[in-house]
């Protein structure tokens, strides 16, 4: 929801949203745990890739609309991404190498971690909104080779919408031959559309 409001305020301008998205953003800070990112409980010493990207979305869209951002929270952001990312390229849910979360039973079964990379994906998006770029983090090239090796392909009822999100922002982003391999898989969505 704040990363929708600093959107909305940043791209109409509109002079009543903008104190809306300031305390959005300042209701993340004070979930944040201290000297960490995010998780879903306030200041629960836990922290997650997921929950903290969705943060960062927010934060990267109201510093770029001049709204009141922590930046430490940004950097603390940039050494959680670190610490979750193998040597591989792959992040983690909550730690470095390890694969997306699943529910138990039908989640994990219509949604198997071998498919996708929604971390990897989510930690590249990150990455790329708090400034890092593949020059400056050659492990953003290690990550878009792993969604590249697992691009999206239509299964009814097995869309993993966080991969394919992530990853097509992800991918946008590095642009060149990633976005290329990308771009030509994710099209499949205008295939399905319903009209």
């Amino acid at each position: 929801a704040t990363y929708a409001m600093c959107e909305a305020y940043g791209l109409s301008n509109y002079q009543l949203l903008k104190p809306v998205a300031q305390k959005g953003i300042n209701y993340l800070e004070s979930h944040r745990n201290p000297y960490a990112v995010w998780r879903y409980q306030p200041r629960d010493n836990d922290n997650d890739t997921s929950v903290t990207t969705w943060a960062i979305a927010a934060y990267a869209s109201g510093k770029s609309f001049g709204l009141e951002v922590n930046e430490a929270a940004i950097n603390i952001a940039g050494v959680w991404y670190d610490q979750v990312t193998s040597d591989d390229g792959r992040a983690g849910y909550s730690k470095a190498g390890e694969p997306s979360s699943r529910k138990p039973g039908d989640h994990a079964q219509r949604f198997p971690v071998n498919q996708g990379e929604a971390m990897t994906a989510a930690a590249m998006y990150g990455r790329l909104m708090i400034g890092q770029s593949p020059g400056s983090k050659p492990i953003l090239k290690k990550s878009a080779e792993r969604l590249l090796a697992r691009l999206p392909a239509w299964e009814k009822d097995r869309i993993d919408a966080v991969y394919w999100y992530f990853g097509t922002y992800a991918m946008y982003q590095m642009g060149g031959e990633y976005w290329d391999g990308w771009r030509g898989a994710i099209t499949t969505l205008l295939d399905h559309q319903r009209t």
